[in-house]
């Protein structure tokens, strides 16, 4: 019984600890005592006990103490090697900033993806004038796939938050062209460790116009989005909306199938979830466990689902 994997499956008391001596921090009835929550990928891309990470977690490497100090040689020669930027720009003066920026805004290709770069210039754009962002954007748009490079990357990245803005600032009618590109790619986005936060942030912030499409499309891929490390937590999102057509319409196409995703080990945290929602009908679930319960209770992630299913009946 004495398993080290690391598992999100619920206790049977929230006071109990889990077999790799944590305590449990999330009880059953913890989406009724909370608020909506955005599920994120953990760090080790599965739904364990470990916090959760923010949405801009992992896009920022900072030191302890939150000043990027640490020497490195200059970008262009004239910042010197070892100069805390962020704070000399946080302290500058106007003709301080103004002379870092006519420094550095020949190089923002480079510095937009640069793991402490990035850093600097998002500290600068908090100093600069309307005309100085403006001639940034002319530099970036004039260089369309060096625009997209930076797009792609995991410290230039703003893409998704791009997107995010669209859709909580802009008409649905200006929004609809690219909305049909997200549904038409919503698996290929829900896989993605970055586009799975995104998706449900579009779900969540979204007017039923937009929201309906990517829950039918979330839907309709339900069975392989749930065996997928990033995938399963689109689904336990939809759950989380608590909207009986919704989860009635998932169960269509999750049912006879609960077998394939009891022993998987994202399926059986997407399972739980059903398990625990008050709009889904656990019954079938439950019978299906019975069927085949031996085998379930020493299978590592099926013993949990049983636990759940103990509970919630």
């Amino acid at each position: 019984m004495v398993d080290n994997r690391r598992s999100n499956q619920f206790p049977l008391d929230s006071r109990d600890r889990g077999m790799n001596g944590r305590e449990y921090s999330l009880p059953l009835n913890y989406q009724q005592e909370q608020p909506q929550r955005f599920l994120y990928p953990m760090d080790d891309c599965v739904n364990g006990y470990g916090a959760h990470k923010s949405y801009n977690h992992g896009f920022h490497g900072r030191s302890n103490n939150g000043v990027m100090s640490s020497p490195r040689t200059d970008f262009n020669g004239n910042l010197g090697d070892t100069v805390e930027t962020p704070n000399v720009i946080a302290r500058g003066s106007r003709e301080t900033i103004d002379k870092i920026f006519d420094d550095l805004v020949s190089q923002v290709f480079k510095l937009m993806i640069d793991p402490v770069g990035h850093e600097v210039l998002q500290k600068l754009f908090e100093k600069c004038t309307d005309k100085q962002i403006t001639r940034v954007l002319d530099v970036v748009i004039q260089q369309p796939i060096q625009f997209i490079r930076i797009c792609g990357d995991s410290h230039g990245t703003n893409g998704n938050h791009v997107i995010l803005f669209c859709f909580t600032h802009f008409f649905p009618s200006q929004n609809r062209y690219l909305l049909q590109v997200i549904a038409q790619n919503c698996y290929q986005v829900a896989i993605d460790q970055f586009g799975c936060c995104m998706l449900q942030h579009c779900i969540g912030k979204s007017c039923q116009e937009i929201r309906d499409p990517l829950i039918e499309e979330i839907i309709t891929h339900s069975l392989s989005l749930c065996v997928n490390c990033y995938g399963n937590y689109v689904v336990q999102f939809v759950l989380e909306l608590e909207d009986c057509h919704v989860a009635a319409a998932l169960s269509r196409y999750l049912d006879g199938n609960y077998a394939q995703l009891f022993c998987d080990k994202y399926g059986s945290h997407a399972v739980q979830k059903c398990l625990t929602s008050r709009q889904f009908n656990s019954r079938r679930i439950v019978n299906e466990l019975i069927s085949d319960i031996d085998s379930l209770l020493v299978n590592p992630f099926g013993n949990y689902v049983i636990q759940t299913a103990w509970v919630v009946s």
